[in-house]
């Protein structure tokens, strides 16, 4: 009985193991093949002088860059909100555990560096510090 327990935990671990090298390389292969190259949401009035200048709380920072990830593998695919939470997860996870705080600290203001702002918000902006509209 106690020899099939330590299996059973050495499987577990090994599972383990497994599913956070796999969490890994998912989030590294999106990022290597250019998931931060185009940021997919805008920055809306609110955020925009604060996140340019740097300032980005660390929680929404981890969550744009599971966002990037997530979107890199969808694709502009629809898919069940059960399945976009979990794909949202595991990019996460993958990040977290790729990546150092300071690591994802960079990439987070190398995609904000590209966000433009959002259409609503642009004319406040006109003239002012606002990036011209993407084509």
């Amino acid at each position: 009985m106690r020899k099939l327990a330590l299996r059973a935990l050495a499987g577990l671990l090994l599972l383990v193991g497994v599913a956070t090298a796999a969490a890994a390389l998912h989030a590294r292969n999106a990022i290597a093949n250019g998931a931060l190259e185009k940021p997919v949401i805008c920055l809306n009035a609110r955020h925009y002088d604060v996140w340019k200048a740097g300032t980005i709380p660390p929680k929404r920072m981890d969550g744009l860059l599971a966002q990037q990830v997530r979107s890199y593998y969808l694709n502009d695919e629809a898919v069940g909100m059960g399945n976009w939470h979990l794909r949202g997860a595991w990019a996460q996870a993958g990040l977290w555990l790729g990546y150092s705080k300071s690591q994802r600290q960079s990439m987070a203001m190398s995609v904000i560096k590209r966000m433009d702002i959002c259409l609503q918000d642009r004319e406040r902006y006109r003239g002012k510090t606002a990036p011209p509209a993407s084509k």
